[in-house]
């Protein structure tokens, strides 16, 4: 014979054996006391045993009743704690967060934005991947990601964080001993160029006159790398032309050592966002780091007030 019965009417069994009460059971559960007894006599009926002796003043286990009860009374005890420990969890401040994000931008803010919030919240743990690719969030059980770019993730919130300026330099030693002047990116093409895959044509936008020109980097390049910081090294090193953010360049052209080119020039800005799965069941972890970032983007990733 295979009994036939619900869940949760031998969760209210249990909560009636455990209280001794139909109306203590009736009000831990919401459920009406006459649909719980009417429930428990179901259950009764799908198990063609008696659980429950009932009289005017009290609830009695029967023997099959308490033999069932020792066997079902710890599972339901434990589901109960597990129950309560992912309910606490999910409200407190402490737990460990997964989190993506693209290799520069963790190199350039994140991780310090990052190191700060776990200063903040000593009980947060944070797993971090730094990816140039867009790695499965799902798969990854990722909580949270920076992303660059258009996004086209289904089902996740996406919020817009700001906008990354990007602008030509070439090194200062290379930009002295040029025989070629640059006027027009036209003009780029009797340069070598350091590209940072997976870019394959360098979009820039006249600053006064909104003039658009692509430029096919795929064909002319003479270094391609997938790190940025590794293709502004070789820039660095006179190896060509590259299109950088202007927070990653400023510092070298300060220092002298990178030079803009073709300044009325900039590369279209690349948009950042923000992604993470739903706002109804996050917990609350999750909620506090993505209240950190909203709140410190602008120190972090406005650029400081730098242009090209």
């Amino acid at each position: 014979m295979k009994p036939d019965y619900s869940l949760d009417d031998l969760r209210l069994f249990w909560l009636v054996a455990r209280s001794g009460s139909y109306k203590k059971a009736s009000q831990e559960s919401g459920v009406p006391l006459s649909t719980l007894s009417r429930r428990i006599s179901v259950l009764e009926d799908a198990l063609t045993v008696r659980l429950l002796e009932r009289n005017a003043h009290r609830v009695t286990l029967t023997e099959s009743g308490e033999e069932y009860l020792d066997r079902c009374g710890p599972l339901f005890d434990e589901l109960n704690d597990i129950t309560h420990q992912l309910y606490s969890a999910k409200q407190s401040a402490k737990g460990k967060l997964h989190v993506a994000a693209p290799i520069n931008l963790a190199q350039q803010w994140f991780v310090s934005l990052l190191s700060r919030f776990m200063l903040q919240y000593p009980q947060i743990d944070i797993e971090l991947t730094i990816s140039n690719k867009n790695i499965d969030l799902i798969e990854n059980h990722v909580d949270l990601a920076i992303r660059v770019g258009e996004m086209t993730t289904p089902d996740w919130i996406v919020r817009h964080l700001t906008d990354i300026p990007f602008c030509l330099c070439m090194s200062t030693a290379m930009a002295t001993n040029s025989a070629v002047s640059l006027s027009h990116p036209q003009t780029l093409i009797h340069y070598p160029v350091v590209v940072s895959k997976p870019v394959q044509h360098w979009r820039l936008i006249h600053s006064v006159t909104q003039e658009e020109f692509n430029f096919d980097v795929a064909a002319k390049a003479r270094f391609k790398v997938d790190d940025l910081h590794t293709a502004m090294n070789a820039v660095l090193a006179g190896i060509g032309i590259g299109l950088f953010p202007v927070t990653m360049v400023a510092p070298y052209i300060a220092a002298g050592k990178l030079q803009i080119v073709l300044p009325e020039w900039q590369g279209r800005k690349r948009p950042v966002y923000l992604l993470y799965r739903d706002r109804v069941n996050m917990p609350h972890r999750l909620r506090l780091l993505i209240d950190f970032i909203l709140e410190q983007i602008p120190a972090e990733i406005h650029y400081r007030g730098q242009s090209c």
